[in-house]
This record gives C-alpha cells, sequence and structure tokens, in this order.
C-alpha cells in the first residue's frame, strides 16, 4: 500500500489521479488520506470526499484522527458508517504527537468499536496500545464488558 496524503502539500487533482494510477498500475494498493489534522471537521464535507476516493481513486480511504476527536466522541464515524462503505476506509488514530490525550485515544478507539463495529479498520495504533484495543473490539473493558 502506497498512502497519499495531502497534510504537507495539497496535489491539484490532475496530479493526485496520476499517481494513483501509477501505484495502482506497478500492482499496489493506493490510499488516500482525508484530513487536515484540525478538529470538528465539515461531516458533509468529509463524507464527500471518502465517498470520492471510494468511487475508484483509491483502495481505500484513510481519514485523519485529529479530525474525528470532539471531546472523545466519534459522531463523524456515525454519518460515515450510515452513508459510505465503511469497510474500505482506515480511520487514523489521534495519538500523543499531534496533542491527544491518552483518555481522549482510548475513547477515540471505544467509540469506533461502537460505531462501526468489532472489525473497524483503525491505524496509527502504537505497539503499546494494540493489546488493549484488541480487548476493546472483544467487547472487554478494564472492569469487564463494555456498556
Amino acid at each position: 500500500m502506497i498512502e497519499a496524503s495531502d497534510n504537507v502539500v495539497e496535489p491539484d487533482a490532475g496530479t493526485l489521479n496520476r499517481g494513483l494510477a501509477m501505484v495502482r498500475d506497478l500492482g499496489l494498493s493506493p490510499v488516500e488520506e482525508i484530513g487536515e489534522r484540525r478538529d470538528n471537521a465539515d461531516h458533509e464535507a468529509m463524507l464527500a470526499k471518502v465517498n470520492g476516493v471510494l468511487a475508484g481513486r483509491a483502495d481505500l480511504a484513510m481519514i485523519e484522527g485529529q479530525e474525528l476527536m470532539d471531546s472523545g466522541i466519534r459522531d463523524e464515524a456515525l454519518i460515515l458508517k450510515d452513508n459510505c462503505y465503511t469497510s474500505w476506509c482506515v480511520f487514523e488514530q489521534a495519538n500523543p504527537r499531534v496533542g491527544t490525550m491518552t483518555v481522549q485515544i482510548y475513547a477515540g478507539k471505544t467509540g469506533l468499536t461502537k460505531a462501526v463495529g468489532a472489525d473497524v479498520h483503525i491505524g496509527n495504533l502504537t505497539t503499546y496500545t494494540a493489546i488493549e484495543t484488541e480487548k476493546a473490539r472483544l467487547g472487554l473493558g478494564l472492569a469487564g464488558r463494555l456498556s
């Protein structure tokens, strides 16, 4: 997989499409990132971009984690689940490098699991949170089942 990201430079549509086609021609899977590492993204704009990506530009849509954080609640995940094919989405987990606190990270992962389901694709997991993430997928919390 090769990710096309617009975090530093936003390519024009022609350049992006040519790049993604080159990746596909090489037999690799193109992944297009959606988001700009800012809080509280515009739901409609994000949904439109996800559906545009999934319409054929890339094999997967990778959704920037920081944009989905709204006091630890994943409202956008529910909107996306109801309006696009989330099996082709990877939800990037926000992390401490961008100022997200551990409690927000935990709430984000469990919120995604509850909103999208146990088979949700979560990216940017650190090695020390992998087991805890799998526990959340199984419905287990620190003191028993998640409610």
